[in-house]
């Protein structure tokens, strides 16, 4: 049985609100400075809707640890499965990260589960958390379950 056209449903709206282009600043814990704070860089973040709404595309230009960081994701909402679904890539590593999550309307917020593959560590328990803020701004944060940590913040400001 082969299925027609899909058409984007009231989940995929939800993800109408990124849609632009985002500034950026980064605070990471990957690599903290010498009194323990985490390291600040800044970029851009682009979000456009791509396959006919079904997903939306996500591009990041940035640096990180004073290194170029490039980053392509893709996030969707999976009909069959009733779950949000998410791919990141970067430049920072072969592996691809598959996340799954939900969107609690009323907190306004997405959280996403997942797996990393650490050639050094082994494998670790992931959680990105990304909330809406107000029109013009979102938050995200991604933390290590295993190790039990925050890896890394992000403040986005819609580009003006």
């Amino acid at each position: 049985m082969t299925r027609g056209i899909i058409a984007p449903g009231a989940e995929h709206r939800v993800l109408d609100f990124y849609v632009g282009l985002w500034d950026v600043e980064i605070s990471s814990w990957l690599q903290e400075t010498a009194d323990g704070e985490p390291a600040v860089s800044d970029g851009t973040v682009y979000y456009e809707w791509i396959n006919g709404g079904l997903f939306l595309s996500e591009k990041l230009d940035a640096t990180l640890h004073g290194e170029a960081w490039e980053g392509l994701g893709i996030i969707g909402y999976n009909q069959d499965h009733e779950e949000y679904q998410a791919i990141w890539v970067d430049n920072r590593g072969t592996a691809i990260s598959l996340m799954k999550g939900h969107f609690d309307h009323e907190k306004r917020r997405f959280s996403f589960d997942g797996l990393l593959d650490d050639p050094e560590a082994g494998e670790h328990l992931l959680r990105q958390v990304n909330r809406i803020v107000d029109d013009d701004h979102h938050f995200f944060e991604w933390q290590d379950l295993t190790a039990g940590c925050k890896m890394m913040e992000i403040m986005f400001t819609r580009h003006k």
